[in-house]
């Protein structure tokens, strides 16, 4: 339990530090694109030397916003994990028959009688096939 709040607590450092940066950032691209603007307005060509700056930020800010919005995510499923789990109370007497009848038919190659109609029969031998296809 100590480890998962350890985890948790250097997550949520990590987000706000890049919720920091990423006001930073946008501050300092505001300011840059501000005096840009007046060097506009004083018909200076370094106004030009503006946009790389503010280029460079709004890429970094972007990078910042989907970091923090993956350390949020990764946040949640950590608190969340196993939380709403529940002892459930399992009746396999409902799904014998169904074990019964593969086993009886893939370890002697017939069965009598299906516990289920055909199709349904038909549909999950496909889906086990596809399933064992993709680990075998």
């Amino acid at each position: 339990m100590g480890r998962q709040s350890d985890d948790t607590s250097d997550i949520e450092n990590l987000i706000s530090k890049y919720n920091f940066l990423t006001i930073f950032l946008t501050a300092s691209a505001i300011i840059v694109a501000i005096i840009s603007i007046v060097l506009i307005v004083h018909e200076s060509l370094l106004f030009l030397l503006g946009f790389t700056p503010v280029t460079v930020i709004i890429v970094a800010i972007s990078f910042c916003s989907a970091k923090r919005t993956k350390l949020k995510y990764l946040l949640q499923i950590r608190k969340d994990w196993g939380a709403n789990q529940m002892d459930k109370k399992r009746d396999f007497k409902t799904t014998r028959p169904l074990f019964d009848y593969f086993f009886c038919k893939y370890a002697t190659g017939s069965c009598t009688s299906p516990p289920v109609e055909s199709t349904t029969i038909s549909w999950l031998s496909r889906m086990t096939i596809f399933y064992l296809s993709l680990f075998y």
